[in-house]
Protein backbone atom coordinates (compact mmCIF):
# COMPACT_ATOMS: atom_id res chain seq x y z
CA UNK A 1 0.00 0.00 0.00
CA UNK A 2 3.07 2.49 0.75
CA UNK A 3 4.41 1.91 -2.92
CA UNK A 4 1.39 2.56 -4.07
CA UNK A 5 0.70 5.57 -2.59
CA UNK A 6 4.43 6.68 -3.15
CA UNK A 7 3.44 5.79 -7.22
CA UNK A 8 0.28 7.71 -6.84
CA UNK A 9 2.20 10.66 -5.68
CA UNK A 10 4.42 10.66 -8.30
CA UNK A 11 2.28 10.34 -10.79
CA UNK A 12 0.23 13.54 -9.59
CA UNK A 13 3.52 15.47 -9.77
CA UNK A 14 4.43 14.16 -13.03
CA UNK A 15 0.84 15.40 -14.01
CA UNK A 16 1.68 18.89 -12.42
CA UNK A 17 4.84 19.43 -13.92
CA UNK A 18 3.17 18.57 -17.37
CA UNK A 19 0.92 21.22 -16.82
CA UNK A 20 3.10 24.16 -15.65
CA UNK A 21 5.00 23.29 -18.68
CA UNK A 22 3.44 24.22 -22.00
CA UNK A 23 4.90 22.68 -24.89
CA UNK A 24 7.22 25.13 -27.15
CA UNK A 25 6.81 25.57 -30.96
CA UNK A 26 9.24 27.27 -33.07
CA UNK A 27 7.90 29.84 -34.92
CA UNK A 28 8.87 32.72 -37.67
CA UNK A 29 6.87 35.79 -36.74
CA UNK A 30 7.32 38.85 -39.34
CA UNK A 31 5.88 41.86 -37.57
CA UNK A 32 4.09 45.08 -39.83
CA UNK A 33 2.68 47.81 -38.72
CA UNK A 34 -0.41 49.10 -40.32
CA UNK A 35 -0.17 53.06 -40.02
CA UNK A 36 3.41 54.09 -39.46
CA UNK A 37 6.99 52.91 -38.44
CA UNK A 38 7.16 51.60 -34.82
CA UNK A 39 10.54 51.98 -33.03
CA UNK A 40 9.94 52.11 -29.25
CA UNK A 41 8.41 47.93 -28.46
CA UNK A 42 10.51 45.37 -27.09
CA UNK A 43 10.52 41.58 -26.83
CA UNK A 44 12.13 39.10 -24.48
CA UNK A 45 14.82 36.79 -26.20
CA UNK A 46 17.21 35.14 -25.75
CA UNK A 47 17.15 36.41 -21.73
CA UNK A 48 17.42 40.17 -22.62
CA UNK A 49 14.73 42.88 -24.18
CA UNK A 50 15.72 43.00 -27.88
CA UNK A 51 14.54 46.82 -29.38
CA UNK A 52 12.47 46.08 -32.52
CA UNK A 53 12.26 48.77 -35.57
CA UNK A 54 8.50 47.55 -37.14
CA UNK A 55 8.10 48.82 -40.21
CA UNK A 56 4.95 49.99 -42.51
CA UNK A 57 5.97 49.86 -46.13
CA UNK A 58 7.81 46.60 -46.03
CA UNK A 59 7.93 43.14 -45.24
CA UNK A 60 11.16 42.99 -42.39
CA UNK A 61 13.24 39.54 -41.67
CA UNK A 62 10.89 37.11 -39.45
CA UNK A 63 12.02 36.54 -36.39
CA UNK A 64 12.51 33.14 -34.98
CA UNK A 65 11.42 32.50 -31.52
CA UNK A 66 9.78 29.72 -29.48
CA UNK A 67 6.72 29.91 -28.30
CA UNK A 68 3.73 28.15 -25.91
CA UNK A 69 1.52 30.01 -28.79
CA UNK A 70 1.18 33.26 -26.37
CA UNK A 71 2.87 36.47 -27.76
CA UNK A 72 3.39 39.76 -26.55
CA UNK A 73 5.05 43.15 -27.11
CA UNK A 74 6.33 45.33 -24.50
CA UNK A 75 7.01 49.30 -24.09
CA UNK A 76 9.67 50.72 -21.38
CA UNK A 77 7.93 52.80 -18.54
CA UNK A 78 9.46 55.89 -17.16
CA UNK A 79 11.41 53.82 -14.46
CA UNK A 80 12.66 50.97 -17.52
CA UNK A 81 10.29 49.02 -16.43
CA UNK A 82 8.78 46.90 -18.93
CA UNK A 83 4.70 47.13 -19.80
CA UNK A 84 3.22 44.85 -21.59
CA UNK A 85 1.73 46.83 -25.52
CA UNK A 86 0.31 44.16 -27.21
CA UNK A 87 -0.71 40.97 -27.07
CA UNK A 88 -2.24 37.60 -28.87
CA UNK A 89 -2.30 34.20 -29.28
CA UNK A 90 -1.04 32.48 -31.97
CA UNK A 91 -1.97 30.17 -34.66
CA UNK A 92 -1.27 26.82 -34.32
CA UNK A 93 -1.44 25.12 -37.60
CA UNK A 94 1.75 26.79 -39.35
CA UNK A 95 5.22 28.09 -37.72
CA UNK A 96 5.04 31.48 -40.43
CA UNK A 97 3.17 33.75 -38.87
CA UNK A 98 2.68 37.78 -39.96
CA UNK A 99 1.32 39.76 -37.43
CA UNK A 100 -0.46 43.17 -37.90
CA UNK A 101 0.45 45.98 -35.47
CA UNK A 102 -3.14 48.79 -35.36
CA UNK A 103 -3.11 51.14 -32.54
CA UNK A 104 -5.62 50.78 -30.02
CA UNK A 105 -8.70 52.31 -30.50
CA UNK A 106 -9.16 53.08 -26.48
CA UNK A 107 -5.82 52.88 -24.96
CA UNK A 108 -2.94 55.39 -25.31
CA UNK A 109 0.24 53.37 -26.06
CA UNK A 110 -1.10 50.21 -26.86
CA UNK A 111 -1.88 47.80 -29.46
CA UNK A 112 -3.97 45.85 -31.25
CA UNK A 113 -2.50 42.53 -32.94
CA UNK A 114 -3.81 40.57 -35.95
CA UNK A 115 -2.02 37.49 -35.87
CA UNK A 116 -2.36 35.30 -39.37
CA UNK A 117 -1.05 32.31 -41.36
CA UNK A 118 2.04 33.77 -43.59
CA UNK A 119 2.60 29.78 -44.69
CA UNK A 120 3.22 29.41 -48.54
CA UNK A 121 0.24 26.97 -48.66
CA UNK A 122 -1.94 29.74 -47.09
CA UNK A 123 -0.69 32.61 -48.65
CA UNK A 124 1.18 31.07 -52.17
CA UNK A 125 2.89 33.43 -54.59
CA UNK A 126 1.00 34.96 -57.21
CA UNK A 127 -1.90 35.65 -54.84
CA UNK A 128 -3.24 39.10 -53.11
CA UNK A 129 -4.08 38.90 -49.78
CA UNK A 130 -7.01 41.55 -49.39
CA UNK A 131 -8.20 43.36 -46.06
CA UNK A 132 -11.29 45.50 -45.89
CA UNK A 133 -10.58 47.65 -43.35
CA UNK A 134 -13.58 49.44 -44.17
CA UNK A 135 -16.66 49.31 -42.26
CA UNK A 136 -18.56 48.72 -45.90
CA UNK A 137 -19.05 45.59 -47.97
CA UNK A 138 -17.21 46.21 -51.20
CA UNK A 139 -17.40 44.52 -54.90
CA UNK A 140 -13.90 44.02 -56.41
CA UNK A 141 -12.83 43.02 -60.06
CA UNK A 142 -9.42 41.76 -60.17
CA UNK A 143 -7.96 41.01 -63.64
CA UNK A 144 -10.54 38.53 -64.56
CA UNK A 145 -11.80 37.55 -61.09
CA UNK A 146 -14.69 38.70 -59.10
CA UNK A 147 -15.33 39.01 -55.56
CA UNK A 148 -17.23 40.45 -52.72
CA UNK A 149 -15.48 41.81 -49.52
CA UNK A 150 -17.34 42.03 -46.23
CA UNK A 151 -15.94 44.46 -43.97
CA UNK A 152 -13.08 43.43 -41.82
CA UNK A 153 -12.56 40.86 -43.71
CA UNK A 154 -9.26 38.87 -45.13
CA UNK A 155 -9.39 36.99 -48.20
CA UNK A 156 -7.22 35.38 -50.84
CA UNK A 157 -6.98 36.20 -54.38
CA UNK A 158 -5.29 34.49 -56.86
CA UNK A 159 -5.57 36.11 -60.26
CA UNK A 160 -6.27 33.40 -63.41
CA UNK A 161 -4.82 35.78 -65.59
CA UNK A 162 -1.12 35.91 -66.42
CA UNK A 163 -0.87 39.05 -67.44
CA UNK A 164 1.96 41.67 -66.13
CA UNK A 165 -0.68 44.28 -65.47
CA UNK A 166 -3.96 43.36 -64.01
CA UNK A 167 -6.92 46.17 -64.11
CA UNK A 168 -8.96 46.51 -60.44
CA UNK A 169 -11.92 47.97 -59.83
CA UNK A 170 -13.46 48.05 -56.40
CA UNK A 171 -17.47 49.44 -55.77
CA UNK A 172 -20.10 49.30 -53.41
CA UNK A 173 -22.58 46.59 -54.08
CA UNK A 174 -25.07 47.54 -56.48
CA UNK A 175 -22.87 50.17 -57.80
CA UNK A 176 -21.55 49.77 -61.48
CA UNK A 177 -18.05 49.12 -61.65
CA UNK A 178 -17.47 51.99 -64.43
CA UNK A 179 -18.89 54.24 -61.74
CA UNK A 180 -16.29 52.38 -58.97
CA UNK A 181 -15.06 53.90 -55.40
CA UNK A 182 -11.26 52.57 -56.94
CA UNK A 183 -9.64 52.49 -60.28
CA UNK A 184 -6.38 51.54 -60.48
CA UNK A 185 -3.43 48.96 -62.33
CA UNK A 186 -2.14 46.40 -60.57
CA UNK A 187 1.77 45.31 -61.91
CA UNK A 188 2.09 41.68 -61.37
CA UNK A 189 4.99 39.34 -60.54
CA UNK A 190 3.64 35.56 -60.24
CA UNK A 191 6.95 34.99 -57.99
CA UNK A 192 5.55 37.50 -55.87
CA UNK A 193 2.82 37.91 -53.39
CA UNK A 194 0.58 40.97 -52.02
CA UNK A 195 -0.62 41.92 -48.98
CA UNK A 196 -3.63 44.84 -50.07
CA UNK A 197 -5.04 47.31 -47.25
CA UNK A 198 -8.54 48.74 -48.72
CA UNK A 199 -9.31 51.56 -46.32
CA UNK A 200 -11.89 54.19 -46.32
CA UNK A 201 -11.02 57.37 -48.44
CA UNK A 202 -11.59 60.85 -47.66
CA UNK A 203 -14.92 61.01 -48.43
CA UNK A 204 -17.73 57.98 -49.40
CA UNK A 205 -16.90 58.53 -53.07
CA UNK A 206 -13.64 57.02 -52.79
CA UNK A 207 -11.87 53.67 -50.67
CA UNK A 208 -8.11 54.36 -49.92
CA UNK A 209 -5.44 51.54 -51.18
CA UNK A 210 -1.86 50.46 -49.88
CA UNK A 211 -0.34 47.61 -51.49
CA UNK A 212 2.87 45.59 -50.12
CA UNK A 213 4.90 42.99 -51.68
CA UNK A 214 7.11 40.23 -50.24
CA UNK A 215 9.07 38.64 -52.66
CA UNK A 216 9.32 35.28 -52.71
CA UNK A 217 12.54 33.47 -50.24
CA UNK A 218 12.55 36.69 -47.99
Amino acid sequence: MKTLSILFVVFGLSVTLSAQAPELRNYEITLLAVQEDIRDLYIPREGKAEKLFIPSAEFDDALSLQSDGRFALYRKDDEGGMQVAAQCTLPGNTRHVLILLFPHPEKNEQYQLMPMDFSNRNFPSGSFRILNMTRDPLIGSIGNTRERFAPGSSQLIQPSSSSRTLPVLFAAPGQSLEDSLLSTTWFYNPRHRYLVFLYPGADKERVGIRTIRHIAGQ
